[in-house]
């Protein structure tokens, strides 16, 4: 070192939380002519070193373990088509879904019916009322014609090995022909499985 001049460096040692330290520097050297030359007024100085306590810190994450079952809402349109004889106006007057999905009559909001605009005149009903009602019932059918309209329902079951879970709906129509009661329609009824799965994001 040059006369005169200073000289720095630094040092890093563990130490334990709430503890107390004192640290002792101590500071010797040699001629730079003669390196045996040692100087025999080292200098010391100290410094104390205060520790407080480490945050304390902890992490939680969630993970899937699996899905045991699970429950959907189904939109279900429904649609009564007249196919009888170019002479036949058909009379609508019921509809009930009668599965054994418990839904029963969908022109209702009643259980696991949350909307419908089945026999409904104006605005839809419960979750469907934004949209626009099909038509109260009665309502007639001419040849060819079709009744229109959709119903919500939910539906809860165990899930599947493919995480899925399924419903099956029918939808049956009480009809009579342009002669009344006494004129019964012979009505073809179809089936509809909705299946919904189920799938799990970070």
């Amino acid at each position: 070192m040059a006369a005169a001049s200073t000289a720095t460096c630094d040092f890093t040692a563990v130490q334990g939380e709430l503890a107390v330290v004192t640290d002792i520097l101590t500071v010797a050297g040699h001629s730079g002519i003669n390196t045996t030359q040692k100087f025999t007024n080292a200098q010391s100085n100290s410094v104390t070193v205060t520790s407080s306590d480490a945050p304390s810190t902890a992490t939680v994450t969630p993970g899937l373990a699996g899905t045991d079952a699970g429950c959907a809402t189904v939109r279900y349109s429904v649609d009564v088509h007249n196919s009888s004889g170019a002479d036949e106006t058909l009379s609508l007057s019921a509809l009930t879904e009668g599965s054994g999905t418990g839904y029963g009559d969908i022109t209702k909001v009643l259980g696991s019916v949350l909307g419908t605009t089945c026999g409904v005149t104006g605005s839809g009903k419960g979750t469907l009322s934004t949209s626009t009602g099909a038509g109260a019932l009665p309502q007639n059918i001419a040849p060819g014609g079709d009744y229109t309209c959709q119903f919500a329902g939910q539906f809860c079951s165990a899930l599947d090995q493919n995480s899925c879970i399924s419903q099956t709906v029918s939808v049956s129509a009480t009809m009579n022909g342009d002669e009344g009661v006494n004129d019964p329609v012979t009505v073809t009824v179809n089936t509809l499985t909705a299946k919904e799965c189920f799938t799990a994001a970070p």
